[in-house]
């Protein structure tokens, strides 16, 4: 019982600390966000805000691979274990990019305009028609050098940490518009904050490490290729998990 209320009240200071630091620094990104030339300044500013978070919550980000990041554009695709990804991510990528994440987010108080600003992109997938319009959208942001990031297992699923099958349109984005791939692995990240069982399971601080795998290319690909593509990119990042935490 003990143990419970502990996870519960670590949950709620980290939400609370996501909320109250994030005050003082939405009129810096209200002004940033309302032209898209100023995007990128705001997101030197969403990385310092990331780091307020992550020191004030006790959660320490191990780095692994930042040499294998490409140039810019290239599409980003990670495993999806916890809310606590969306903004460990802005301390693993330093170079400007674009988040596509679940239209509820829109909905979200001050979080919500880095979406509704059209900086980040929101995907209803309950919506074909706008899922579509989404990755259209995506492959505009990509054709003016923007990255992209995805989580290409579609949201948290039930059976984290193991990795949930990946849905295509990350891998077809990528193909469109000949885009390195760079897969993304995080560790740890749902027992620091498990987000599938609120009131009962792990909420605590600590170590979260992430590899970054090696870019691949796409310039070389067609169309049947797609498939083959995303389970490549699977299997990587599930042979780093298994070996991770059979070590644990």
């Amino acid at each position: 019982m003990i143990k419970r209320f502990s996870w519960v009240a670590y949950k709620v200071y980290v939400l609370t600390i996501f909320f109250v630091t994030l005050i003082p620094f939405y009129p810096i990104f209200w002004y940033l966000l309302n032209k898209e030339e100023r995007w990128p300044k705001c997101f030197v500013w969403q990385v310092h805000w990331g780091k307020v978070v992550l020191f004030l919550s006790g959660i320490q980000l191990q780095v692994k691979g930042q040499e294998n990041l490409p140039s810019p554009p290239y599409v980003i695709v990670s495993n999806h274990a916890s809310y606590i990804d969306t903004f460990l991510m802005y301390g693993i990528i330093p170079d400007f990019f674009v988040f596509m994440g679940m239209a509820s987010l829109r909905k979200l108080p001050m979080f919500g305009r880095f979406f509704t600003s059209g900086q980040n992109i929101s995907v209803d997938r309950s919506c074909t028609f706008n899922s579509v319009r989404a990755f259209k959208l995506a492959q505009i942001k990509l054709s003016k050098g923007y990255s992209v990031a995805i989580f290409p297992e579609g949201g948290i699923k039930s059976q984290v940490p193991e990795l949930g099958a990946f849905k295509n349109g990350a891998f077809k984005l990528a193909m469109n518009v000949q885009a390195p791939i760079v897969p993304i692995v995080l560790f740890n990240s749902h027992i620091i904050l498990d987000s599938n069982n609120v009131f009962g399971a792990s909420g605590k601080p600590g170590p979260a490490p992430v590899h970054i795998l090696k870019a691949i290319e796409t310039s070389h690909l067609k169309q049947e290729d797609l498939i083959p593509l995303r389970h490549e990119i699977w299997n990587a990042m599930n042979t780093e998990l298994q070996e991770f935490y059979s070590k644990a």
